[in-house]
């Protein structure tokens, strides 16, 4: 008995030295492991102390740049201004990534779960995950803001490229106006010769007359003139300018008086005037076509001259005058029609077409002008017809 009373104490012993042995350890352990638990979560709390000084510190300058943006925004700063702020926004940017900021951020993280952990403390790690939220922000106003400089800078440079546009437009069309002026005072000098050749040839059957009585009347008053057109002056009846077809399909034209009786035959010529028996005449006996790369490109069907022998007939037909050869410039209507491409802003249609016009007035100058050279020509030619 005294036996098994000795083996169950030694059991007992045995048992409970072993439980409080065991108890000792777990301890230790819990001791332990508080022990790191508390020295990661003071590493954490260091780190975030550290991301703190990091965040303010990139806030401070953000708030700086933004206030820059602000001052630029309502001075309407030049190019200049917006490259240098956009620089400085992007190096910041830049030092903000290599900051390491939301690495260090995802550390303190990791090491608070790990204490929690050691400590058994429940961790709410959607909590700490609201601290990126903060950090993201500040780098989504970094990009905002880098987009608006940018903006804003593009805006600057399209002004600028349109300022450039204007500029050499401007420039183009004082050019043109240049070369118009030369056109135009070439033109001048040529229109004023030629219509001093006109102005000589230009005599109206008043005038023919006239110079006719001025004259003796012995010169004209002959035997052998007895029906010369001074005694048709004489009658003086009603009178009418007529045109018809003749069987060949020729379009004729004459005088005729009240009853029907001819004053002036019908031939194929333009009746001008007609005063007491004479007629001023004009026919067409040529016709140059003007082959002139300005005056083409004017005109859709070209241009020509008409040339025309103008005169003063009596009742026979008969030219009784030294006649003279005239012109007749014959233009259609300009051709030109006006296209825009659908993708051109109102500033470059409208550039476009002041530089048409301008080119146009050019060209109608420089056919003008070579006209009026034709012109000289021809009376030139034709003085001897």
């Amino acid at each position: 008995m005294k036996k098994n009373e000795l083996l169950f104490a030694t059991l007992i012993f045995i048992c409970f030295h072993s439980f409080s042995q065991v108890k000792v350890e777990k301890d230790k352990l819990l001791s332990s492991n508080q022990e790191k638990g508390y020295e990661l979560l003071k590493k954490a709390d260091e780190i975030s102390s550290k991301v703190e000084r990091i965040y303010k510190r990139h806030k401070k300058r953000l708030t700086e740049l933004e206030l820059k943006y602000g001052d630029l925004k309502v001075t309407y700063g030049n190019k200049g201004d917006y490259e240098s702020l956009l620089s400085q926004v992007k190096g910041f940017n830049t030092n903000y990534n290599s900051s390491g900021i939301i690495s260090y951020k995802r550390q303190e993280i990791n090491i608070r779960e790990q204490s929690f952990s050691l400590l058994n403390n429940k961790f709410d790690k959607s909590f700490w995950e609201t601290e990126y939220i903060k950090l993201n922000g500040l780098k989504k106003n970094i990009n905002q803001l880098i987009k608006k400089i940018n903006q804003k800078l593009d805006k600057k440079l399209e002004e600028k490229k349109e300022i450039n546009k204007d500029s050499n437009h401007k420039e183009n069309l004082k050019k043109l106006d240049k070369k118009i002026q030369n056109e135009d005072f070439l033109l001048e000098k040529e229109d004023k010769e030629i219509k001093k050749i006109k102005s000589k040839r230009k005599k109206s059957v008043k005038d023919f007359l006239l110079e006719e009585e001025d004259t003796s009347t012995s010169d004209f008053l002959s035997e052998d003139n007895s029906d010369d057109f001074l005694i048709e002056s004489i009658d003086k009846k009603k009178y009418e300018i007529k045109s018809k077809w003749d069987s060949n399909g020729m379009f004729l034209n004459g005088v005729i008086d009240s009853k029907g009786g001819i004053l002036i035959p019908f031939k194929k010529w333009k009746i001008l005037e007609y005063e007491n028996g004479i007629a001023k005449v004009s026919i067409l006996i040529d016709k140059e076509k003007i082959y002139n790369s300005a005056c083409n490109e004017i005109y859709y069907k070209g241009s020509w001259i008409e040339i025309l022998k103008e005169g003063f007939v009596d009742k026979r037909g008969t030219f009784i005058d030294s006649y003279i050869i005239t012109e007749f410039g014959v233009n259609p209507l300009p051709f030109f029609i006006e296209s825009y491409d659908s993708n051109m802003s109102y500033s470059e249609r409208k550039r476009l077409k002041e530089k048409r016009k301008r080119e146009e007035k050019l060209k109608s100058n420089k056919c003008k002008r070579h006209i009026v050279s034709k012109e000289k020509s021809i009376l030139s030619n034709y003085k001897n017809y």
